[in-house]
């Protein structure tokens, strides 16, 4: 998913913000969904349990623990009839914090302005909205205001261009009208400090050529203090909105970086708000199924399809409770266009879940069936018509490569079928890299790589994949892709063709819950 960036770094040219809603090539436009919010986040909502200082001051709350003002102030932060519930005080652990430069822990922090989040009304125009009781109906994101005017620091203002323009359009193997990683994250990282530091801190990390140094750190613990002294309150549904999209982008942040062991701990978390605040149904239902609510739902399920725990152990969520949100939604993807991270490889990843919950007996399924949508599923066509000839090329070839990895789990690890029994399962897979090598598609390699892996014993394979490693390296060298082929050769070490190698379980003796992606 995520890869290497190769760029010119003297200078970075700004675009002019394009709008939210794109127009498509067929003359449609993609209509922003409204979303339901209940309060707004940080001061923008009156408090009703604020703590002691912030009543003795007659002062908004934010109601974290320790809340905005207080830390601020330096003085400690009670709460006189405050209920403590742990699972709605989930925060970054400070585990996180360890990796950031000691010397910018005594920065001093500040608050969320309360026209630091600006969310828009029906007519397009910027409003400051206070909400008590009643639901408002609004857009959760529109075209903003320039960080410009909350932040003056040349080198932010360099790095979250670079992150747009440079960064953004590498981690999204879709178009530019559909990358939600710059019409989402970027968008709310000009709004927010806490979006803002970190999206600085994502783009600082790829111009120094994924380089974690001092500066990079900085701004990422700039992004965490910001972050855990306002959006602490569970409780409120936007703030639970923007934890997610938080969380998923701290996540992108350390696969990029490559750090396997907080990337696990914070999918575990995400995965606790998510339950805690109600499940994925809930989560889409609040919020209108907005197309960002989507993009959130399908970017966990992608982090939980790659992940090594769930080949292990089943996904986080069941794929009944995945399609059940889509099915509720009556799910178009012409509407949602292209997906971010998976492109049009949805129908054949859900497929290749059913796969990995059978394995782990958690929704058991005929194999016969199961085999029937292995071979028959395909992508929708009314996506592919959108793209251009040989775009849509590169995108077939993916959800084809795809197909590969299902057949190739499904005698493995349904049907038992010994490695040398598939070998020509094998070559069929391995001349498909040939037609994404090269391309943005180079980021979606790793899992076919793994497999290819698992099936490869005798040593004209392994020559082969070798071969193919190195080339996988010279465009793509992250380290997921490294770890990834640490795994092979460990696989190597007992397959003889007669031993199906239990890759997930290798995987997490070695590294823990590898992203495979």
């Amino acid at each position: 998913m995520f890869s290497i960036l190769n760029t010119n770094l003297n200078k970075v040219t700004r675009k002019n913000f394009k709008p939210l809603i794109p127009e498509r090539r067929d003359g449609i436009n993609c209509v922003q969904k409204k979303v339901k919010i209940e309060n707004i986040v940080g001061t923008k909502y009156r408090s009703r349990n604020g703590c002691t200082y912030c009543k003795s001051k007659k002062r908004k709350c934010d109601e974290g623990t320790p809340c905005g003002l207080c830390v601020k102030k330096g003085i400690e932060c009670q709460y006189k009839h405050k209920t403590n519930n742990s699972a709605g005080n989930i925060s970054i652990k400070s585990k996180l914090l360890d990796i950031t430069d000691k010397s910018s822990e005594k920065d001093p922090v500040d608050n969320i302005s309360e026209k630091a989040l600006i969310l828009f009304d029906k007519s397009g125009q910027t409003s400051d909205y206070v909400v008590d009781d009643k639901i408002e109906e609004i857009n959760i994101c529109r075209t903003p205001k320039s960080y410009f005017e909350f932040f003056n620091d040349e080198k932010v203002k360099y790095f979250v261009d670079f992150f747009e323009h440079k960064v953004s359009p590498v981690l999204a193997v879709t178009t530019e009208d559909y990358n939600y990683f710059s019409k989402l994250f970027h968008r709310l990282a000009t709004h927010e400090k806490s979006f803002t530091m970190l999206i600085c801190a994502w783009g600082a990390l790829y111009s120094k050529d994924r380089k974690v140094d001092n500066e990079v750190k900085h701004y990422l613990n700039q992004s965490l203090v910001s972050f855990n002294s306002n959006f602490n309150n569970i409780n409120h549904s936007t703030n639970s909105y923007f934890k997610i999209v938080y969380y998923l982008m701290l996540i992108g942040f350390n696969i990029c970086s490559g750090d396997v062991n907080v990337w696990d701990e914070l999918f575990t978390e995400l995965h606790q708000i998510i339950v805690y605040y109600g499940g994925l149904l809930k989560l889409g239902r609040d919020f209108n199924y907005s197309n960002e609510i989507i993009f959130l739902i399908l970017n966990f399920q992608y982090h939980d399809l790659m992940s090594c725990n769930s080949f292990a152990f089943g996904t986080k969520f069941l794929m009944s409770e995945y399609k059940q949100v889509l099915n509720e939604l009556h799910f178009k993807e012409s509407e949602y266009g292209l997906d971010t991270l998976q492109g049009l490889n949805h129908p054949i990843l859900t497929v290749m879940g059913e796969i990995i919950n059978d394995v782990n007996g958690l929704e058991p399924i005929d194999s016969e069936v199961l085999w029937y949508r292995i071979n028959h599923v395909t992508p929708n066509y009314q996506l592919v018509k959108l793209l251009s000839e040989s775009d849509q090329l590169l995108h077939v070839n993916s959800f084809e490569i795809y197909r590969s990895c299902c057949k190739i789990m499904f005698k493995l690890y349904v049907q038992h079928t010994k490695p040398k029994y598939l070998h020509s399962l094998l070559s069929e897979t391995i001349d498909k890299f040939n037609h994404l090598l090269g391309t943005r598609m180079t980021i979606i390699l790793c899992l076919p790589l793994i497999l290819c892996g698992v099936l490869s014993y005798t040593d004209d394979d392994k020559q082969r994949l070798a071969s193919l490693y190195s080339r996988i390296e010279d465009i793509c060298a992250i380290d997921n892709v490294i770890k990834s082929w640490n795994l092979i050769q460990k696989f190597w070490l007992v397959n003889d063709g007669d031993f199906i190698v239990n890759w997930s379980a290798v995987c997490n003796s070695e590294y823990g819950n590898l992203c495979v992606v």
